[in-house]
Protein backbone atom coordinates (compact mmCIF):
# COMPACT_ATOMS: atom_id res chain seq x y z
CA UNK A 1 0.00 0.00 0.00
CA UNK A 2 1.68 3.21 -1.18
CA UNK A 3 1.22 6.47 0.68
CA UNK A 4 -0.33 9.20 -1.46
CA UNK A 5 -1.22 12.86 -1.31
CA UNK A 6 -3.93 14.43 -3.44
CA UNK A 7 -3.33 17.91 -4.87
CA UNK A 8 -5.92 20.29 -6.32
CA UNK A 9 -8.52 18.71 -4.08
CA UNK A 10 -12.07 19.95 -4.68
CA UNK A 11 -15.59 18.59 -5.13
CA UNK A 12 -14.64 16.95 -8.45
CA UNK A 13 -12.48 14.43 -6.59
CA UNK A 14 -14.20 14.39 -3.18
CA UNK A 15 -14.88 10.64 -3.55
CA UNK A 16 -11.14 10.04 -3.05
CA UNK A 17 -11.57 11.02 0.61
CA UNK A 18 -15.20 9.98 1.13
CA UNK A 19 -14.52 6.43 -0.07
CA UNK A 20 -10.80 6.13 0.72
CA UNK A 21 -11.30 2.66 2.22
CA UNK A 22 -12.33 1.43 -1.25
CA UNK A 23 -9.19 2.75 -2.99
CA UNK A 24 -6.78 0.11 -4.24
CA UNK A 25 -3.05 0.45 -3.58
CA UNK A 26 -3.04 3.93 -1.99
CA UNK A 27 -3.36 5.31 1.52
CA UNK A 28 -4.18 9.03 1.49
CA UNK A 29 -1.93 10.91 3.95
CA UNK A 30 -2.38 14.55 2.83
CA UNK A 31 -5.04 16.65 1.11
CA UNK A 32 -3.83 19.79 -0.67
CA UNK A 33 -5.62 22.66 -2.44
CA UNK A 34 -4.21 26.00 -3.67
CA UNK A 35 -4.54 28.86 -1.19
CA UNK A 36 -6.65 30.86 -3.67
CA UNK A 37 -9.40 28.25 -3.59
CA UNK A 38 -10.37 29.19 -0.04
CA UNK A 39 -10.25 25.62 1.30
CA UNK A 40 -7.09 25.71 3.44
CA UNK A 41 -7.60 24.53 7.04
CA UNK A 42 -11.12 23.31 6.26
CA UNK A 43 -12.29 19.73 6.60
CA UNK A 44 -12.15 17.85 3.30
CA UNK A 45 -15.87 17.14 3.67
CA UNK A 46 -16.66 20.83 3.24
CA UNK A 47 -16.34 20.64 -0.56
CA UNK A 48 -19.44 18.49 -1.13
CA UNK A 49 -21.83 19.43 1.69
CA UNK A 50 -21.45 16.08 3.42
CA UNK A 51 -20.31 15.11 6.90
CA UNK A 52 -16.76 15.85 8.21
CA UNK A 53 -13.98 13.48 7.17
CA UNK A 54 -11.26 14.34 9.74
CA UNK A 55 -8.90 15.25 6.86
CA UNK A 56 -7.82 18.89 7.03
CA UNK A 57 -6.94 20.55 3.72
CA UNK A 58 -3.50 22.16 3.39
CA UNK A 59 -2.31 24.69 0.82
CA UNK A 60 1.21 23.23 0.61
CA UNK A 61 2.87 19.81 0.73
CA UNK A 62 4.35 18.76 4.05
CA UNK A 63 7.51 16.84 3.13
CA UNK A 64 8.02 15.76 6.73
CA UNK A 65 5.15 13.31 6.15
CA UNK A 66 6.29 10.31 4.14
CA UNK A 67 4.57 9.72 0.79
CA UNK A 68 5.31 7.97 -2.51
CA UNK A 69 2.67 9.26 -4.91
CA UNK A 70 0.99 12.54 -5.88
CA UNK A 71 -2.58 12.13 -7.17
CA UNK A 72 -3.49 14.76 -9.79
CA UNK A 73 -6.99 13.79 -10.90
CA UNK A 74 -8.87 17.10 -10.98
CA UNK A 75 -9.89 18.30 -14.48
CA UNK A 76 -8.15 21.66 -14.98
CA UNK A 77 -6.92 24.01 -17.72
CA UNK A 78 -3.40 23.90 -19.17
CA UNK A 79 -2.60 27.30 -17.63
CA UNK A 80 -3.46 25.99 -14.18
CA UNK A 81 -1.45 22.82 -14.83
CA UNK A 82 1.62 25.01 -15.40
CA UNK A 83 1.04 26.67 -12.04
CA UNK A 84 0.53 23.28 -10.40
CA UNK A 85 3.83 22.06 -11.81
CA UNK A 86 5.73 25.01 -10.36
CA UNK A 87 3.90 25.01 -7.02
CA UNK A 88 3.65 21.28 -6.27
CA UNK A 89 5.04 18.89 -8.85
CA UNK A 90 8.55 20.16 -9.60
CA UNK A 91 9.86 19.52 -6.10
CA UNK A 92 7.87 16.28 -5.78
CA UNK A 93 9.54 14.97 -8.95
CA UNK A 94 12.98 16.05 -7.67
CA UNK A 95 12.19 14.03 -4.55
CA UNK A 96 11.49 10.99 -6.75
CA UNK A 97 7.71 10.91 -6.32
CA UNK A 98 5.36 9.43 -8.94
CA UNK A 99 2.56 11.60 -10.37
CA UNK A 100 -0.60 9.52 -10.83
CA UNK A 101 -2.98 11.38 -13.12
CA UNK A 102 -5.65 11.28 -15.80
CA UNK A 103 -4.59 10.99 -19.43
CA UNK A 104 -5.28 14.64 -20.27
CA UNK A 105 -3.23 15.93 -17.33
CA UNK A 106 -0.45 13.41 -17.97
CA UNK A 107 -0.16 14.15 -21.70
CA UNK A 108 0.15 17.88 -21.08
CA UNK A 109 2.75 17.51 -18.33
CA UNK A 110 4.88 15.08 -20.37
CA UNK A 111 4.73 17.42 -23.38
CA UNK A 112 5.52 20.58 -21.43
CA UNK A 113 8.06 19.53 -18.80
CA UNK A 114 10.96 17.20 -19.58
CA UNK A 115 11.43 16.02 -16.02
CA UNK A 116 7.84 14.71 -15.84
CA UNK A 117 8.00 12.00 -18.48
CA UNK A 118 9.51 9.23 -16.34
CA UNK A 119 7.48 10.17 -13.28
CA UNK A 120 3.96 10.01 -14.69
CA UNK A 121 1.56 7.09 -14.34
CA UNK A 122 -1.73 7.47 -16.20
CA UNK A 123 -4.64 5.56 -14.66
CA UNK A 124 -7.22 6.35 -17.32
CA UNK A 125 -8.34 3.49 -19.56
CA UNK A 126 -8.72 3.80 -23.31
CA UNK A 127 -10.42 0.62 -24.55
CA UNK A 128 -10.79 -0.03 -28.25
CA UNK A 129 -14.32 -0.13 -29.56
CA UNK A 130 -15.31 -3.47 -31.01
CA UNK A 131 -18.37 -3.57 -33.24
CA UNK A 132 -20.42 -6.66 -32.47
CA UNK A 133 -23.94 -7.75 -33.18
CA UNK A 134 -26.41 -7.04 -30.40
CA UNK A 135 -26.63 -9.93 -27.97
CA UNK A 136 -28.17 -10.88 -24.67
CA UNK A 137 -26.73 -9.70 -21.35
CA UNK A 138 -27.78 -12.12 -18.61
CA UNK A 139 -26.35 -10.27 -15.60
CA UNK A 140 -28.68 -7.81 -13.80
CA UNK A 141 -27.73 -4.20 -14.57
CA UNK A 142 -28.14 -1.10 -12.41
CA UNK A 143 -27.80 2.22 -14.26
CA UNK A 144 -27.00 5.38 -12.29
CA UNK A 145 -27.63 8.67 -14.08
CA UNK A 146 -28.17 12.32 -13.24
CA UNK A 147 -30.53 14.95 -14.55
CA UNK A 148 -27.43 17.18 -14.85
CA UNK A 149 -23.82 17.38 -13.71
CA UNK A 150 -22.89 17.77 -10.01
CA UNK A 151 -25.51 15.31 -8.82
CA UNK A 152 -23.26 12.89 -6.85
CA UNK A 153 -23.62 10.08 -9.38
CA UNK A 154 -20.24 8.55 -8.59
CA UNK A 155 -20.98 8.53 -4.85
CA UNK A 156 -24.13 6.53 -5.56
CA UNK A 157 -22.17 4.07 -7.69
CA UNK A 158 -19.58 3.52 -4.97
CA UNK A 159 -22.29 3.11 -2.31
CA UNK A 160 -23.90 0.39 -4.42
CA UNK A 161 -20.60 -1.40 -4.99
CA UNK A 162 -19.67 -1.19 -1.29
CA UNK A 163 -23.05 -2.52 -0.09
CA UNK A 164 -23.26 -5.32 -2.64
CA UNK A 165 -19.75 -6.57 -1.93
CA UNK A 166 -20.35 -6.42 1.81
CA UNK A 167 -23.41 -8.61 1.33
CA UNK A 168 -21.65 -11.26 -0.69
CA UNK A 169 -22.38 -10.16 -4.26
CA UNK A 170 -19.71 -9.88 -6.91
CA UNK A 171 -20.43 -6.38 -8.22
CA UNK A 172 -18.64 -4.91 -11.23
CA UNK A 173 -18.76 -1.14 -11.64
CA UNK A 174 -18.25 0.85 -14.84
CA UNK A 175 -17.70 4.23 -13.20
CA UNK A 176 -18.67 7.63 -14.55
CA UNK A 177 -15.41 9.30 -13.39
CA UNK A 178 -12.24 9.10 -15.45
CA UNK A 179 -10.33 8.04 -12.32
CA UNK A 180 -12.68 5.11 -11.56
CA UNK A 181 -9.79 2.67 -11.92
CA UNK A 182 -8.34 3.86 -8.61
CA UNK A 183 -11.35 2.15 -6.96
CA UNK A 184 -10.73 -1.11 -8.84
CA UNK A 185 -13.53 -0.27 -11.29
CA UNK A 186 -13.79 0.02 -15.01
CA UNK A 187 -14.00 3.48 -16.52
CA UNK A 188 -16.90 4.56 -18.71
CA UNK A 189 -15.38 3.94 -22.17
CA UNK A 190 -13.87 6.94 -23.92
CA UNK A 191 -14.98 5.70 -27.34
CA UNK A 192 -18.46 6.95 -26.41
CA UNK A 193 -17.10 10.49 -26.87
CA UNK A 194 -15.17 9.90 -30.09
CA UNK A 195 -16.16 11.00 -33.56
CA UNK A 196 -17.82 7.74 -34.59
CA UNK A 197 -21.42 7.09 -35.56
CA UNK A 198 -24.15 6.66 -32.96
CA UNK A 199 -24.75 3.15 -34.30
CA UNK A 200 -21.10 2.22 -33.69
CA UNK A 201 -21.22 3.64 -30.17
CA UNK A 202 -24.31 1.65 -29.25
CA UNK A 203 -22.97 -1.61 -30.66
CA UNK A 204 -19.51 -1.03 -29.18
CA UNK A 205 -20.90 -0.20 -25.73
CA UNK A 206 -22.98 -3.33 -25.62
CA UNK A 207 -19.97 -5.32 -26.74
CA UNK A 208 -17.90 -3.67 -24.01
CA UNK A 209 -20.42 -4.71 -21.33
CA UNK A 210 -20.70 -8.25 -22.72
CA UNK A 211 -16.90 -8.60 -22.68
CA UNK A 212 -16.83 -7.50 -19.04
CA UNK A 213 -19.65 -9.94 -18.25
CA UNK A 214 -17.67 -12.76 -19.87
CA UNK A 215 -14.37 -11.88 -18.18
CA UNK A 216 -15.64 -11.03 -14.71
CA UNK A 217 -18.73 -13.26 -14.36
CA UNK A 218 -20.28 -10.78 -11.90
CA UNK A 219 -23.56 -11.13 -10.03
CA UNK A 220 -24.48 -7.51 -10.78
CA UNK A 221 -23.15 -4.83 -13.15
CA UNK A 222 -23.38 -1.15 -12.16
CA UNK A 223 -23.10 1.41 -14.96
CA UNK A 224 -22.52 5.07 -14.14
CA UNK A 225 -23.36 7.40 -17.03
CA UNK A 226 -21.44 10.70 -17.32
CA UNK A 227 -23.26 13.93 -18.14
CA UNK A 228 -26.92 14.73 -17.69
CA UNK A 229 -30.28 13.41 -18.83
CA UNK A 230 -31.66 16.71 -20.14
CA UNK A 231 -30.73 20.32 -20.88
CA UNK A 232 -30.76 22.72 -17.94
CA UNK A 233 -32.26 25.41 -20.18
CA UNK A 234 -31.83 26.77 -23.70
CA UNK A 235 -28.57 28.55 -22.86
CA UNK A 236 -27.07 25.55 -21.03
CA UNK A 237 -28.21 22.47 -22.94
CA UNK A 238 -25.37 20.13 -21.90
CA UNK A 239 -25.24 17.17 -24.26
CA UNK A 240 -29.06 16.79 -24.36
CA UNK A 241 -28.90 13.40 -22.64
CA UNK A 242 -27.42 11.81 -25.77
CA UNK A 243 -24.90 9.64 -23.91
CA UNK A 244 -27.59 8.23 -21.63
CA UNK A 245 -29.85 7.62 -24.63
CA UNK A 246 -27.09 5.62 -26.35
CA UNK A 247 -26.47 3.58 -23.20
CA UNK A 248 -30.17 2.79 -22.82
CA UNK A 249 -30.32 1.56 -26.40
CA UNK A 250 -27.33 -0.69 -25.73
CA UNK A 251 -28.48 -2.20 -22.42
CA UNK A 252 -31.79 -2.68 -20.64
CA UNK A 253 -31.35 -1.88 -16.94
CA UNK A 254 -33.01 -3.92 -14.26
CA UNK A 255 -32.86 -0.90 -11.94
CA UNK A 256 -32.48 2.80 -12.71
CA UNK A 257 -31.36 5.43 -10.19
CA UNK A 258 -31.71 9.10 -11.08
CA UNK A 259 -29.99 11.88 -9.16
CA UNK A 260 -31.12 15.52 -9.30
CA UNK A 261 -29.67 18.91 -8.47
CA UNK A 262 -31.09 20.64 -5.42
CA UNK A 263 -34.13 22.86 -5.96
CA UNK A 264 -37.26 23.62 -3.97
CA UNK A 265 -39.11 20.84 -5.77
CA UNK A 266 -42.78 20.00 -5.58
CA UNK A 267 -44.22 16.52 -6.08
CA UNK A 268 -45.21 17.22 -9.68
CA UNK A 269 -41.58 17.67 -10.71
CA UNK A 270 -40.72 14.05 -9.93
CA UNK A 271 -43.75 12.79 -11.82
CA UNK A 272 -42.60 14.81 -14.85
CA UNK A 273 -39.06 13.43 -14.60
CA UNK A 274 -40.38 9.89 -14.29
CA UNK A 275 -42.34 10.43 -17.50
CA UNK A 276 -39.23 11.75 -19.27
CA UNK A 277 -37.32 8.63 -18.21
CA UNK A 278 -40.17 6.36 -19.28
CA UNK A 279 -41.07 7.85 -22.65
CA UNK A 280 -37.74 9.28 -23.80
CA UNK A 281 -35.36 6.67 -22.40
CA UNK A 282 -37.63 3.64 -22.06
CA UNK A 283 -37.06 2.99 -18.37
CA UNK A 284 -38.80 3.36 -15.02
CA UNK A 285 -37.08 5.31 -12.24
CA UNK A 286 -36.70 3.07 -9.18
CA UNK A 287 -35.51 5.82 -6.84
CA UNK A 288 -34.21 9.39 -6.79
CA UNK A 289 -31.31 11.09 -5.06
CA UNK A 290 -30.96 14.81 -4.37
CA UNK A 291 -27.56 16.49 -4.63
CA UNK A 292 -26.17 19.16 -2.30
CA UNK A 293 -25.55 21.41 -5.33
CA UNK A 294 -27.92 24.01 -6.78
CA UNK A 295 -27.38 26.07 -9.92
CA UNK A 296 -26.50 29.73 -9.29
CA UNK A 297 -28.40 31.37 -12.14
CA UNK A 298 -26.85 34.84 -11.82
CA UNK A 299 -23.27 33.57 -11.67
CA UNK A 300 -23.98 31.16 -14.54
CA UNK A 301 -25.24 33.99 -16.74
CA UNK A 302 -22.20 36.12 -15.94
CA UNK A 303 -19.68 33.32 -16.51
CA UNK A 304 -21.49 31.80 -19.50
CA UNK A 305 -21.20 28.37 -17.87
CA UNK A 306 -23.11 26.65 -15.10
CA UNK A 307 -22.04 27.69 -11.61
CA UNK A 308 -23.28 26.12 -8.39
CA UNK A 309 -24.18 26.81 -4.78
CA UNK A 310 -23.21 24.17 -2.25
CA UNK A 311 -25.78 23.38 0.43
CA UNK A 312 -25.53 21.29 3.57
CA UNK A 313 -26.75 17.72 3.72
CA UNK A 314 -29.15 18.88 6.44
CA UNK A 315 -30.79 21.32 4.00
CA UNK A 316 -31.34 18.48 1.53
CA UNK A 317 -32.84 16.26 4.25
CA UNK A 318 -35.20 19.06 5.21
CA UNK A 319 -36.42 19.54 1.65
CA UNK A 320 -36.96 15.81 1.10
CA UNK A 321 -39.10 15.57 4.27
CA UNK A 322 -41.61 17.96 2.71
CA UNK A 323 -42.15 15.72 -0.32
CA UNK A 324 -44.58 12.82 -0.65
CA UNK A 325 -43.61 10.43 -3.40
CA UNK A 326 -44.61 6.96 -4.56
CA UNK A 327 -40.93 6.01 -4.87
CA UNK A 328 -38.07 6.78 -2.45
CA UNK A 329 -35.96 9.94 -2.58
CA UNK A 330 -32.53 9.64 -0.95
CA UNK A 331 -29.73 11.98 0.12
CA UNK A 332 -26.41 10.16 -0.31
CA UNK A 333 -24.55 13.03 1.40
CA UNK A 334 -26.08 12.52 4.85
CA UNK A 335 -23.95 9.46 5.61
CA UNK A 336 -26.91 7.09 5.98
CA UNK A 337 -28.99 7.15 2.81
CA UNK A 338 -26.25 5.59 0.68
CA UNK A 339 -26.74 2.30 2.51
CA UNK A 340 -30.52 2.70 2.51
CA UNK A 341 -30.53 3.34 -1.23
CA UNK A 342 -28.32 0.34 -1.95
CA UNK A 343 -30.46 -1.87 0.30
CA UNK A 344 -33.62 -0.71 -1.46
CA UNK A 345 -32.22 -1.40 -4.93
CA UNK A 346 -30.90 -4.82 -3.89
CA UNK A 347 -34.32 -5.81 -2.54
CA UNK A 348 -35.93 -4.50 -5.73
CA UNK A 349 -33.67 -6.71 -7.85
CA UNK A 350 -34.41 -9.69 -5.63
CA UNK A 351 -38.16 -9.06 -6.10
CA UNK A 352 -37.71 -8.93 -9.87
CA UNK A 353 -35.72 -12.16 -9.78
CA UNK A 354 -38.39 -13.95 -7.74
CA UNK A 355 -41.14 -12.69 -10.06
CA UNK A 356 -39.39 -14.24 -13.08
CA UNK A 357 -39.72 -17.69 -11.54
CA UNK A 358 -43.35 -17.37 -10.45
Amino acid sequence: MKKAIIVLYNTEVSEIIRYRQMICNYEIVQVVSPSGWGLSQKDAGSVDGGKPTEYIIRDDIDYSIEFDVVLLLTPITENLLCQVYNTYLKKAIQEGKIIVCTKRNGDFLAKSFNDCENHIMVIEENPKHEIKRMGKIDTPIIVVAGTHEYTHKFKLQLELKKYLQKNGYKATLIGSKNFSKIFDCYQFPTFMFRNISEREKILAFQGYIRNIEKDEEPDIIIIGVPGGMMPFNEKFPGNFGITLYEVMLAVQPDAFILSCLYEEYDNEYFEEIRNVAKYRFGTEVDCFNISTFQVDINESEQNDSLQYFRLSHEAVDSMIKNLTQKIPIFNVSNGEDGTRMAEFITHRLEEYSEAEFV
